[in-house]
């Protein structure tokens, strides 16, 4: 699981955020073609029972949700490696995965992996910061809330990301593996604050 399911915050419209690792295989080869019917019977069974599919498509059914573990880690490495904003809004919700059902080995090694990796790189964390620091408060003119259509405030994007996006980036800097938003920000509370 991932994003918020994965950092057990999940607010009452929660979609779907997973994806596969397995354990040997190439893209379009056996392995991922049963993997790609698997993942897409679970996220229509999902769908089915109220958990709506992500508009993302960060969804397993999708390939860039489904990789071997050798794959998955050469796209943590492009991600960490040559970091941008696309590397950031494709890595952020990454880093809240849990292992849920399966071979749990797998992606426990893969989240250890890439952890490290982003721990050991300052450029991504600067890029995920930046990502961060992009926000914007959802205020219009005379300091109006902006509404949708249907005058609601999504207060998922516009008041939970930033502090979500803010944990995790320096979770992250600080080697904090916890995936709880909450436990991120009281381990980071507990960390010595530089002179």
């Amino acid at each position: 699981m991932l994003g918020s399911a994965g950092r057990g915050d999940s607010l009452l419209s929660a979609d779907q955020d997973n994806a596969l690792v397995y354990e040997a295989g190439e893209p379009g080869g056996k392995e991922d073609a049963w993997f790609a019917e698997a993942g897409a019977y679970i996220a229509d069974i999902l769908h089915e029972v109220g958990v709506p599919y992500c508009e993302g498509g960060v969804m397993a059914k999708n390939p860039g949700c489904r990789h071997s573990l050798e794959n998955w880690k050469k796209v943590v490495e492009g991600w960490v490696e040559r970091p941008g904003p696309k590397e950031a809004l494709a890595s952020d919700i990454f880093f809240d995965g849990v292992p849920v059902y399966g071979e749990l080995a797998l992606a426990s090694d893969l989240m250890a992996y890439s952890y490290a990796l982003a721990e050991a790189s300052p450029t991504f964390i600067a890029a995920l910061a930046r990502f961060a620091k992009d926000w914007q408060p959802p205020i219009g003119i005379f300091g109006r809330l902006l509404t949708d259509n249907d005058g609601r405030v999504d207060l998922k994007k516009n008041g939970l990301l930033p502090i979500v996006t803010a944990a995790r980036t320096l979770a992250l800097k600080h080697g904090i593996r916890p995936t709880s938003t909450v436990t991120r920000l009281t381990e980071l509370d507990r960390w010595p604050t530089p002179a």
